[in-house]
């Protein structure tokens, strides 16, 4: 440490009289273990690993670094009927943190108070970003179906005008998300199910001259991301089967990803997208309820516990998954603007990335998804002008 520079310490005891954080015993600790926790009251809630007041009462690096690891996913046991664990069993949502970027909230605290003793320490400054993302598990409603179930779902559009051209397939939002891009300046992610063999995947024919000719399309203008099946992780291969079917549509490697139903066990899931040369990551949220699965809104690489080593997987976090709002939750498209709106200022306040997770069913509007195109469409619009449409 510089006598005449900035300093700060992380010891049990300060050195001199440098910016000093108490340390706790986590970080010298190797390994998963299961950890006795107390905590620190701390704005409106809990943080673990208390320490005596300073800056902070508890230990902040101690305390991100078991959020943004996911340390208490390793050893949890209680799932749900799909594997996950679930938002509710998180310590973020039991001690009232699970809606706020906290650990961008404490860097910008420390940031602060290092440049209020320290004005010339540089740093860098960011800005807001709003990154939409749309899960594609069906391309098409009717158009890449077997003729029987065309038949089948013909109770809902008119099917003869269809096959005439008169009639739009519901689930082709394509060109609309394409002009909302434009509006809003943003480039939507695609994420691509390509495995129609179980009963969670769906039953689109991914073979269809219409899916991969949307594939293509879809390539010139967003970026397009493998949405790795429900079967593969289950099926040893599945993933790596998937990921060279879309390259082939692509032709290119595709080096992104998120996981259908959003099913993210630690450290499976990750080692497996890094066996398969995949290495930027967008599974970082809950289905049962939205917020800040890892605490942050920021990107950041993952830390594998079980081996003790950084990697270089990209987890990028979202705060929000249309299901969720839907179908889990229960809300009302009112409801859902009211906790949308929430989640969009926390991120603002620490000019964060705001990542939402959306289907193209939802954002057609058809069936029970009536009327919530509007809301990804106000989404967009506050993530430009700061307030809501009335």
């Amino acid at each position: 440490m510089d006598d005449d520079g900035p300093g700060i310490s992380y010891s049990e005891k300060p050195l001199k009289d440098e910016i000093h954080f108490e340390e706790t015993p986590l970080l010298s600790q190797t390994g998963v273990t299961k950890q006795e926790l107390f905590f620190a009251s701390y704005e409106n809630y809990e943080v673990p690993f208390p320490i005596i007041p300073s800056l902070f009462p508890f230990d902040v690096f101690a305390a991100s670094f078991f959020l943004v690891s996911r340390y208490e996913e390793y050893a949890h046991q209680e799932k749900d009927a799909h594997g996950r664990f679930e938002a509710k069993s998180s310590l973020a949502f039991r001690k009232n943190f699970l809606g706020k970027p906290v650990i961008d909230e404490w860097a910008i605290k420390i940031l602060n108070h290092l440049r209020a003793r320290f004005p010339e320490i540089p740093h860098r400054k960011r800005a807001f970003i709003f990154q939409p993302t749309l899960d594609i598990d069906s391309a098409y409603y009717i158009r890449t179906e077997t003729p029987l179930r065309q038949f089948l779902k013909a109770g809902r559009l008119v099917l003869n005008s269809f096959w005439k051209g008169f009639v739009k397939d519901p689930f082709d939002v394509y060109d609309e998300v394409l002009i909302w891009d434009k509006e809003f300046s943003t480039k939507t992610i695609f994420f691509m199910l390509m495995n129609d063999q179980h009963m969670y995947d769906g039953r689109e024919n991914k073979k269809h001259k219409l899916f991969s000719s949307l594939v293509q399309r879809l390539k010139r203008d967003f970026i397009v991301g493998l949405h790795p099946s429900y079967s593969s992780n289950e099926i040893d291969g599945n993933l790596a089967v998937e990921k060279r079917a879309l390259e082939t549509l692509v032709s290119e490697e595709v080096i992104v990803s998120r996981q259908h139903y959003l099913k993210l066990t630690f450290p499976a899931t990750y080692t497996n997208l890094l066996k398969n040369n995949i290495n930027e990551d967008w599974t970082m949220l809950y289905a049962d309820l939205p917020g800040f699965r890892a605490s942050t809104c920021t990107a950041f690489l993952w830390y594998n516990l079980s081996e003790e080593k950084k990697t270089i997987l990209s987890i990028q976090p979202a705060a929000l998954m249309d299901q969720t709002l839907r179908k889990y939750m229960g809300l009302s498209r009112e409801g859902a603007i009211v906790e949308i709106d929430k989640l969009m200022r926390s991120v603002k306040n620490v000019n964060g990335t705001f990542v939402s997770l959306w289907h193209n069913e939802s954002v057609s509007g058809f069936g029970v998804w009536k009327g919530w195109k509007q809301v990804e469409f106000d989404l967009g619009t506050a993530s430009v002008t700061q307030t809501w449409p009335q």
